[in-house]
């Protein structure tokens, strides 16, 4: 199953990086993919979430970013659903804000034949599902 959860006050790339690889250690965590641009973490876990589960998840965020905390965005049964799509990966050129690759991740994201699309502004990298 497959949510997208929004972390609050979150300000250091170095930071989301360590939350990311802790949550992946979790048991029934199969990915945890925090996009620092966003702010979003794309969560994919084995059986329904439970809230202690998202309770350790908010005790890891907040231990490593004093301040940074987890905020629900979209439940599960809401995602799009496509059957054998592969990601497909996609530069974007000139991508110089942030914000804007935010907005641009929306727009996409509202596409009915799109599942999932994350811009990575770091890399200025759209990963396509």
């Amino acid at each position: 199953m497959k949510a997208i959860y929004e972390i609050k006050n979150l300000a250091c790339a170095s930071c989301t990086a360590k939350i990311e690889g802790k949550i992946n250690s979790l048991q029934n965590v199969n990915e945890a993919v925090i996009d620092f641009s966003t702010s979003k973490l794309h969560l994919d876990y084995a059986n329904e979430i439970a809230n202690s589960s998202l309770e350790e998840i908010n005790k890891i965020i907040s231990c490593i970013e004093s301040g940074a905390y987890l905020e629900y965005e979209k439940e599960p049964n809401n995602y799009k659903t496509r059957i054998n799509r592969t990601k497909e990966i996609y530069e974007i050129k000139n991508l110089a804000c942030a914000s804007c690759a935010a907005k641009i991740e929306d727009k996409i994201n509202s596409l009915q034949d799109v599942n999932e699309a994350t811009i990575y502004f770091s890399t200025s990298k759209l990963h396509l599902a």
